[in-house]
C-alpha cells in the first residue's frame, strides 16, 4: 500500500515543479539590455551576478526558491555575498 502512495507523490511532486516558474538569467538580461548573443557591454553589477551565479549555484537556488515563497525578496546573491563576508 506504501508503494503506490510513494509514486503517486512523486508524480505530483514532478507536475507541480514542471509547472512552477523558471528563471533564464540569460534571457533576462538581454532583454534588459537589448542586446542579443554577441551583447559585451554587459555592466559590472551583471557581471558580478553571473559569476556568482557560476561559482555558488546553491545560493542561487536556494535565494530562487526563498523568493518565490515571497522572503529575501529584496536581496540579490551579490548583496547575501557581501553580508556574509561583512560578518
Amino acid at each position: 500500500m506504501i508503494f503506490p502512495a510513494l509514486l503517486l507523490a512523486l508524480a505530483v511532486g514532478l507536475a507541480v515543479y514542471a509547472l512552477l516558474p523558471h528563471r533564464d538569467a540569460r534571457a533576462a538580461m538581454r532583454k534588459v539590455l537589448g542586446g542579443g548573443h554577441g551583447s559585451r557591454l554587459l555592466s559590472a553589477r551583471a557581471q558580478a551576478r553571473s559569476w556568482v551565479r557560476e561559482i555558488f549555484p546553491p545560493l542561487s537556488t536556494w535565494l530562487y526558491w526563498e523568493q518565490v515563497q515571497g522572503r529575501w525578496t529584496e536581496h540579490t546573491e551579490e548583496t547575501l555575498l557581501l553580508v556574509q563576508a561583512g560578518l
